[in-house]
């Protein structure tokens, strides 16, 4: 290489390094103006704010706590004390399942262990001391399956996290995510004067209150006026599909987690473009939609669920009106006096094979068999919440003799019973009845109402 050639290339290198040197003073500088402080003092301020938010205004929290995606949620209360201690509550069949008790009911119970916030890729809500109570859905053993005791061998457990990932807080609401299975999960400060045992009371109430397995299914009522079948609220993991729809092809399963405050699905929904998730219980009984305002969870209009042809509506002949309570008081009377038979049970149905609905007393002789006196009736939506029944003739040709025989010993009861036949033609005689009823979510008792404000109570069976 000649001396002119060396020069150029020693000349090119000092104009790399000097260049390298300039750039990379600047990215220095840059980073600098950028971060202003060492990434681990920032860390460390992150976790000192998330203790110090976790312990204010008392330290108490609801958590909403999902194991995984297949799975209802659980509401658990969690009381953090600056010394490292949290008391945490709950109430559930795997408290009573871990805890040796009988698991077919939810069992309520509380322990104190450790907890701490540490550092990692950010800060991290960690519970660091076994507990009895919350552990259980992250120990990888095999859970019993508690409906038929077929056990789950696998030994992964219910797959859940005990330390959380802390992404932000806002508005009293604290947002996790689960660092091992990574599902989103929320904690809300507690401001409530129930102590723990009663709030988890009334959040496990809630699931009785919200949805009756007596009722097949809910709807999501949707602004644009279409309905999304709710199926199987009971056990908090919904099916959903739309009313016209067909569910073999169409439905999708959601998990959820019923508070005391409402519902709420683990992650979004959405439905015909309305997005959803959490639902806040409202006075009169119904789930609207938080992030719509609009959108609502209601049990079917009141005249369709007494219409229900798998239902079974028994009378409470001891919460009506006085008219219909003396009415009921007078048939016992009379039917004593006729063959010395008691009446037991006064009975709404659906009758397949007439496509109609009947009356049914179940009547015990002084034999001791039963007898039931059956009538039949025609039933008629009137409007959302009103209803008529007109008394018919069954056709004998879909009768067997048995029935044929039955049904007319049930009209030599109407001769011998006067105030039995008065029952029959208050009721069936195309009076229009209005509906009303213990529960949005849950009708499982029905208030039939004349305009003489006269009624009678029925309840599901």
């Amino acid at each position: 290489m000649t001396d002119n050639k060396m020069k150029k290339y020693i000349n090119f290198a000092i104009i790399l390094a000097v260049l390298a040197s300039v750039t990379l003073t600047s990215c220095k500088n840059e980073v600098d103006e950028i971060f202003d402080k060492d990434s681990i003092l920032r860390l460390e301020e992150s976790m000192a704010n998330f203790r110090q938010i976790l312990v204010a205004d008392g330290g108490r929290w609801q958590m909403e706590y999902f194991a995984n995606d297949e799975e209802q949620g659980y509401v658990y209360l969690m009381t953090f004390n600056d010394n490292g201690a949290v008391t945490i509550s709950g109430k559930n069949i795997w408290i009573a399942d871990k805890l040796g008790e009988s698991a077919i009911n939810p069992l309520y119970a509380s322990e104190t262990s450790y907890w701490d916030v540490i550092g990692d890729n950010g800060p991290v809500l960690t519970f660091n001391t076994y507990n009895n109570v919350f552990h259980i859905f992250a120990d990888p053993e095999d859970i019993t399956d508690l409906t038929d005791e077929d056990p789950d061998e696998q030994g992964y457990g219910h797959s859940g996290d005990y330390e959380f990932d802390l992404m932000s807080y806002s508005n009293d609401t604290l947002y996790l995510v689960g660092k091992k299975h990574e599902l989103s999960l929320i904690m809300t400060r507690l401001h409530s004067d129930l102590t723990d045992e009663a709030y988890m009371d009334s959040t496990v109430a809630n699931v009785n209150n919200f949805f009756s397995s007596k009722i097949p299914y809910v709807f999501m009522n949707l602004p644009n006026g279409r309905r999304w079948y709710l199926e199987n609220g009971a056990s908090q993991i919904f099916t959903l599909y739309a009313e016209d729809a067909d569910k073999i092809t169409t439905a999708v399963t959601a998990n959820g987690i019923i508070t005391l405050a409402g519902l709420s699905f683990m992650v979004p929904f959405t439905a015909e473009g309305y997005t959803v998730q959490r639902f806040a219980l409202q006075d009169d009984g119904s789930l609207l939609c938080r992030e719509d305002n609009q959108t609502t969870i209601t049990a079917d209009h009141l005249s369709n669920v007494l219409m229900y042809n798998s239902f079974t509506w028994q009378f409470n002949t001891q919460a009506c009106s006085d008219k219909y309570t003396s009415l009921f008081t007078a048939i016992a009377s009379e039917l004593k006096a006729f063959n010395s038979s008691t009446p037991q049970t006064y009975t709404l149905s659906y009758v397949s094979k007439q496509g109609l609905y009947a009356l049914n007393v179940r009547i015990q002789l002084k034999s001791k068999k039963v007898f039931n006196f059956i009538v039949y009736y025609k039933a008629e939506r009137l409007g959302d919440e009103q209803v008529k029944f007109t008394r018919t003739e069954p056709d004998e040709s879909q009768m067997s003799s048995t029935e044929k025989n039955n049904y007319n010993n049930s009209l030599t009861y109407l001769e011998k019973a006067a105030s039995l036949n008065t029952l029959l033609n208050e009721l069936l005689n195309g009076t229009t009845f209005t509906l009303t009823a213990n529960s949005l979510l849950a009708p499982t008792q029905m208030t039939l109402t004349e305009s003489s404000s006269a009624y009678v109570v029925l309840n599901l069976q």
